[in-house]
């Protein structure tokens, strides 16, 4: 508009009376959702922060077009016609910004409890996941992910005796990688009974195939609670480890054990899961 009117170097400003969208554009600190962190950086790259100005809702001729007005009132309405006052004035007289706190903008509303802060940042993690169509391949890439994690972490408390070392990922680091993938997909998947269970509460559900196991948490994995503390069996095979059957990790997982039994048939292959893992309506997963 500015280049049709030949203003090309005239000021831009941009008005507002939702003081969230002022306090959103202004806030560098928080981790937003993605649909409103697309949407701000579609606002960044076409103007700056102190473009965006604050006008009151009485004074917006935007209200006018999107709350419904007579043809009438439409006409007889200066702000509609020529704009708020204050325009034509210099920008000391221009409205103050009654800039809300930051815990009041409903585009903040991001939850901190653990749970739901695992789920903020689900997109990223399930594309990592998606990435993948082998898990040793995604167990590495994640331990190479937590080795400069922790590098980083090191870094910041000022330790300089610490190394980024290259040499070749440990059995720790990829055992550890998996647990963390395990608990990941666990707490996307069944975020209710996390925090259940996190109370303290005894979980109560409708659905059968999880009520059944009698599922408890145990430093962070969900796993098969019932009877069997007391079989003279591994602790992996007393109390499997809960997965999803709809879950791109668990088809991955299935996969891997398909290949550790020879690609024997089905009942080889869940034999060989069962010893650690239990699948919800595990028939129903087929990668």
């Amino acid at each position: 508009m500015r280049r049709e009117l030949f203003l090309e170097k005239c000021e831009s400003f941009f008005w507002t009376d939702f003081t969230a969208v002022l306090q959103t554009l202004r806030n560098t600190s928080k981790r937003f959702p993605v649909f409103v962190a697309n949407r701000l950086s579609k606002i960044e790259d076409g103007s700056n922060v102190s473009q965006w100005r604050y006008v009151p809702t009485t004074l917006n001729p935007a209200d006018s077009a999107s709350r419904g007005i007579s043809v009438k009132k439409l006409m007889r309405s200066r702000v509609w016609l020529t704009g708020p006052g204050f325009l034509c004035s210099g920008e000391d007289c221009w409205p103050a910004s009654p800039i809300p706190p930051i815990d009041a903008n409903p585009f903040l509303d991001v939850k901190r409890s653990e749970t739901v802060s695992v789920i903020v940042s689900e997109g990223a993690t399930d594309r990592l996941i998606k990435r993948y169509s082998s898990l040793y391949a995604l167990r590495k890439a994640t331990a190479w992910m937590l080795r400069f994690k922790a590098f980083l972490l090191h870094k910041a408390k000022l330790r300089p005796g610490l190394r980024l070392y290259n040499c070749s990922l440990t059995v720790a680091e990829l055992q550890q990688a998996e647990i963390k993938l395990i608990r990941y997909v666990q707490r996307s998947t069944f975020p209710s009974l996390f925090s259940q269970l996190s109370r303290g509460r005894d979980f109560c559900s409708d659905k059968f195939a999880m009520s059944k196991l009698s599922p408890f948490i145990d430093d962070g994995v969900l796993r098969v609670g019932g009877r069997l503390s007391k079989a003279s069996i591994c602790y992996d095979a007393m109390h499997p480890i809960i997965l999803p059957n709809n879950h791109h990790f668990t088809d991955l997982m299935i996969v891997q054990h398909h290949h550790q039994v020879g690609h024997s048939g089905m009942g080889h292959k869940w034999t060989s899961l069962r010893q650690k893992f239990w699948i919800i309506k595990g028939g129903a997963a087929r990668p």
